[in-house]
């Protein structure tokens, strides 16, 4: 029910007719903040975890859509395994500093679309988490980062312990679910018998691909005294994972010439055009393609094309189908954990197709359909996208260790699944 409401409610936001950010954090967003990114230090994009002590770091990238620089400043947020902050001292987590300025800053260079973009590496010299867990890497402008009014963007950080092995399959989901559903299946092996209520205390939540709202609840061990070594993880009264997640993909980094299920450009425009191929309701492989599953990229290849370095494009969508009376079709973007931009198509009679103009920065960059309404979740992509069993996904398993009293959870686990 509650999920129910936030749709109806996110479809009335989305009326607004402009791009919203659809952001899982218990933080609010600037309304200019677009095109926010996580990779690694060579720019190729990741998930925003990493092990606790391992020095490297992750890139994490927004811009905001103005003339004139803020000095922004960045915190670390300790929450439990569903991401609710967790409201101890931020002392107790953090080593170093607990809020600095972001150092990295600038303008885009020639471009038609006056954005300045902030690139933070983290963790650093002067902050880094001291134990495991969910964290938000929160940023805010100003000094009070606790006033919403002050939140610009919160990006989801997992920070991992290896302490026990962990070893994961999915499996078709049996009867209706076999062709369209994948279930969940992983052992964990421990070394210690040093957990108080190994049923209470230990979870595991599962992500498919960017998406950091689980589609199978968490997961609490089964332990025989057979093999007390042993802890098994399964849930036979759910189906589970969607085996489809179906993304479409088009590429913006040359508009010189038309680029991947690009129909033509206009380069010569005030503000650079884009024309993206007629796409078909529930379109069979969309184009032929794998799913890409949400990677998104961004940045030109052609250097000396100095005039659209990374720029934003006026891209047009037309979407053939027929009109849905009940709730609103939205475009959706994917570009980080958690992280999607959103914004409401209109229906053209006369095209009998959903239209949207919308400006996108330059990249490769995954979209897809949602028919937001009155429904269930599983109906949003059927009649926009379809379920083929072809996709494929990839899957982060993260076992925590709950803590009763300040729901620091720690992650004591890791284990990533890429389907082939």
């Amino acid at each position: 029910m509650q999920l129910l409401v936030l749709l109806i409610g996110l479809a009335t936001m989305l009326r607004a007719q402009e791009i919203q950010i659809s952001q899982v954090s218990p933080f609010p967003n600037a309304h200019n903040v677009r095109s926010a990114v996580v990779t690694d230090l060579q720019g190729s994009s990741t998930y925003p975890c990493f092990e606790l002590g391992n020095p490297t770091s992750l890139l994490f990238q927004f811009d905001l859509i103005q003339e004139d620089r803020e000095w922004l400043k960045y915190t670390l947020v300790h929450t439990d395994w569903e991401g609710r902050i967790c409201g101890v001292d931020r002392s107790q987590y953090i080593q170093g500093f607990v809020e600095q300025e972001i150092q990295d800053m600038e303008f885009g260079y020639n471009t038609t679309t006056n954005f300045v973009h902030y690139a933070l590496p983290f963790p650093n010299e002067f902050m880094s988490p001291m134990v495991s867990g969910r964290y938000w890497l929160l940023i805010y402008k100003n000094d009070d980062w606790e006033d919403a009014a002050n939140h610009i963007l919160a990006f989801p950080l997992f920070v991992y312990q290896s302490q026990i092995n962990m070893a994961a399959k999915m499996e078709r989901a049996p009867g209706e679910g076999y062709f369209s559903k994948e279930m969940l299946r992983v052992e964990a092996y421990p070394t210690t018998n040093h957990f108080a209520d190994i049923p209470r205390d230990i979870r595991i939540q599962a992500f498919q691909n960017l998406d950091l709202v689980p589609s199978q609840s968490a997961l609490s061990p089964t332990v025989t005294f057979i093999q007390p070594n042993l802890w098994t993880f399964s849930d036979p009264n759910s189906l589970g994972f969607w085996a489809g997640n179906e993304w479409r993909m088009m590429d913006t980094r040359q508009i010189v010439s038309p680029g991947l299920h690009i129909q033509y450009t206009l380069p010569n425009q005030e503000l650079p055009e884009v024309f993206v191929q007629v796409d078909e309701s529930n379109a069979k492989g969309h184009y032929g393609w794998d799913d890409l599953n949400g990677r998104c990229v961004f940045g030109t290849t052609l250097t000396e094309v100095k005039a659209l370095n990374a720029d934003y494009l006026l891209t047009h969508f037309e979407y053939k189908s027929k009109m849905y009376s009940n709730g609103i079709i939205a475009l959706e973007f994917c570009t980080a954990p958690g992280i999607k931009e959103m914004i409401p198509c209109s229906y053209n009679n006369e095209k009998q197709a959903y239209v949207v103009d919308v400006p996108i920065k330059q990249g490769i960059i995954n979209y897809r359909y949602r028919w937001i309404g009155n429904h269930g979740v599983e109906e949003e992509l059927k009649y926009t996208e379809g379920n083929f069993e072809t996709t494929r996904n990839d899957y982060h398993l993260f076992l925590y260790q709950r803590d009763p009293l300040y729901q620091m959870d720690a992650i004591i686990g890791y284990y990533f699944i890429k389907e082939k």
